[in-house]
């Protein structure tokens, strides 16, 4: 019988994809992927996140979600008591009876598997939450006393050259004021798009499966990105107006503006 990361992997080489073209239509790392692809779970990230990725895959790959998430709890969960089981020491009966403290980790998937302990995880986002606060500030401080030596540096600093300060006056020159666009995408076949903010990859305004018929459409101006991984099953117009992919194949990514 075959194990989970033999199925992904024997998905994916049966739709002619490679390990890059999946990261870029799923913005997952290729070590994530090939890591999910030979049963190792092992990296080090909460639970939740673990299941998050591997739904994204299976849904990319077309496969039951339900099933593969359900493959993993069994698989995993299996693996991680014969870990327990074989380095567990003896214990007396006083240790025998004292409760078992619970990983962070484990928190964070009873969240996903068990409403009623929902509160728990929100105790540890909570502490996430303040570590990442912390983490901010130091990194500000940081920030600010670099500048300020920076600039106490810079007065003994040699002269510029005349070539590289003419650039820098370009360089700082206001951008191109964008004017606003209207665009609209239609599946022609089923594919898997994402699109998004040129200057915010990590909030999509869409990513999932793109099926036959469905039009996708964003009023902005601000340049959007298109990620879509065959470029023959899509149509994008700007304004109206059918833009000329010029034949593309295959993964591909597209700017669109309002220039």
């Amino acid at each position: 019988m075959k194990n989970l990361g033999e199925k992904l992997q024997e998905a994916r080489t049966a739709k002619g994809l490679s390990l890059r073209d999946v990261a870029d239509a799923t913005r997952l790392r290729a070590s994530v992927i090939e890591q999910m692809e030979s049963g190792n779970f092992d990296f080090d990230l909460p639970g939740i996140y673990k299941r998050g990725f591997l739904r994204i895959y299976a849904a990319f790959l077309k496969l039951d979600v339900d099933q593969i998430l359900a493959e993993y709890s069994l698989e995993y969960n299996i693996s991680d008591d014969s870990k327990k089981r074989k380095a567990q020491p003896r214990m007396n009966v006083r240790e025998a009876a004292a409760p078992e403290p619970v990983s962070m980790v484990s928190r964070y998937e009873e969240s996903e598997e068990e409403p009623a302990a929902r509160e728990g995880s929100d105790d540890a986002a909570v502490q996430y939450m303040k570590l990442g606060g912390i983490f901010v500030g130091v990194l500000l401080a940081v920030l600010v006393i670099i500048a300020i030596v920076v600039s106490l540096v810079k007065g003994d600093a040699p002269k510029e050259n005349p070539d590289i300060a003419i650039n820098s006056d370009i360089a700082t020159q206001p951008a191109p004021v964008q004017k606003e666009f209207i665009l609209k995408v239609s599946a022609l076949g089923d594919t898997y798009m994402t699109l998004y903010y040129e200057d915010a990859p990590t909030q999509p305004l869409f990513g999932g499966a793109f099926n036959a018929g469905e039009v996708k459409e964003f009023k902005s101006v601000k340049p959007i990105r298109i990620r879509v991984t065959d470029a023959e099953k899509i149509q994008v117009e700007k304004n109206a107006k059918i833009l000329d992919l010029k034949g593309a194949k295959g993964p591909k990514i597209f700017n669109v503006s309002g220039k």
